[in-house]
């Protein structure tokens, strides 16, 4: 029963796994009249072939070829693989024999580790790079970058000498779309290793430039406080920009925060309206934004101090009442623009003290006299609080 049969073997990724591999003459195997064939094993330590294809016999395809695997295989050990061919009549022919020599067999090859290399913001292309043993580059043929797009299955996309570790994909790549990468290693014996894979995803539109020469600048506008923000106008020949965001820090934190709340912005201004009465530093910055929300850095940073609209009322106490003096004590809030306090006597300011201080002595006041008191806060823009609830003092004979 002459069929010309040939017998190659190809290790696995699995261990336990061996691929048995033969080729017929599809005629002479037809004009023979044979069915299949039976695959024998036995180790070398074994005089007897044992029957692994126990399902029956094994079928070549229209091509003549013949695919098995022996999943009893153990990589350390020596096997012979022999191919009986069989007739319709249950005839049994000579065997043709394969032996599998873990001696002869090369070595094993660790995957090549596949990563991201980010490049530039102005290269169209996605970078790759691994890692594989130099020393491990006799035993390989050369490496193949395999592409996916929306799981259709991998495409080769190129193949590369062993000596390779990197390699840019600039070929058909559509913009804004994740494409999925890995290498596989052919070995010199036949063998396919596989690197891990890597999901990217591939953006060519650079962000817009940032925004230049941001200021500030604070205003009041029907009764409100607002600090009214310009920057230069996009240049003619930028297509990017589509809107603005801003940044804010929010006294009393001095950190930049998206304003996420604010609709884009479409003009190289903004009115931000302030909520503190009191004096706080503000800081703000502004960055574009293309079509696909893509952003650019931050512009400049403005600091506005925006000055106190509306002081907290003052209170005058504790105060005493000796030799024929008035001492007033009061606490107040540290307030960045304070200018200080002015003091009033029967409804007349009589002197204006610095910020700083938090108790004032009247001059001698006439025995049996009464007087009221009241203290104002002012700030170096001239906004003032209300005055204080006016305290009455009564200097008698009798006072120590």
């Amino acid at each position: 029963m002459q069929t010309d049969l040939k017998l190659s073997y190809k290790t696995t990724a699995k261990k336990n796994l061996l691929q048995l591999q033969g080729k017929v003459n599809i005629e002479k195997y037809r004009k023979n009249n044979i069915s299949g064939f039976r695959i024998y094993r036995k180790t070398g330590s074994e005089n007897a072939y044992i029957h692994i294809s126990k399902n029956g016999l094994v079928f070549p395809d229209k091509n003549g070829e013949i695919n098995f695997f022996d999943e009893a295989f153990s990589v350390n050990t020596l096997y012979v693989y022999a191919f009986a061919p069989v007739s319709f009549f249950g005839t049994e022919g000579d065997k043709t024999e394969i032996t599998y020599d873990p001696a002869t067999q090369p070595k094993d090859i660790t995957p090549p580790v596949l990563r991201n290399t980010p490049l530039p913001l102005i290269s169209k292309g996605i970078a790759l790079a691994w890692d594989f043993a130099k020393t491990d580059e006799t035993e390989i043929t050369g490496f193949q970058v395999e592409r996916m797009t929306e799981n259709k299955g991998y495409a080769k996309s190129e193949s590369l000498n062993a000596a390779s570790r990197n390699y840019t994909d600039n070929k058909n790549l559509v913009n804004r779309t994740y494409y999925r990468y890995r290498l596989t290693v052919q070995t010199k014996s036949g063998q396919t290793v596989y690197s891990n894979e890597l999901l990217l995803y591939y953006q060519v539109e650079t962000p817009p430039t940032a925004p230049k020469n941001l200021t500030g600048k604070w205003l009041k506008e029907d009764g409100k406080y607002y600090i009214l923000l310009n920057w230069d106008k996009k240049s003619v020949g930028d297509t990017l920009t589509k809107s603005y965001r801003l940044y804010s820090s929010f006294p009393p934190d001095t950190n930049l925060i998206w304003e996420g709340n604010i609709a884009p912005i479409t003009s190289n201004s903004y009115k931000y309206e302030i909520v503190y009465t009191t004096a706080s530093k503000y800081s703000f910055a502004v960055s574009a934004i293309n079509t696909f929300k893509d952003e650019s850095k931050l512009s400049n940073k403005v600091e506005i101090v925006a000055p106190t609209a509306k002081l907290p009322n003052t209170k005058i106490w504790p105060f005493t009442v000796a030799d024929n003096m008035v001492t007033l004590n009061w606490k107040y809030e540290e307030i960045a623009d304070l200018k200080g306090f002015i003091i009033y006597q029967d409804g007349k300011p009589v002197t204006n003290i610095g910020k700083d201080v938090r108790t004032w002595k009247s001059a001698k006041l006439e025995t049996g006299k009464n007087y009221t008191f009241e203290l104002q806060a002012i700030t170096i823009n001239g906004v003032e609080s209300k005055r204080s609830i006016p305290i009455s003092v009564s200097v008698s004979k009798t006072n120590p």
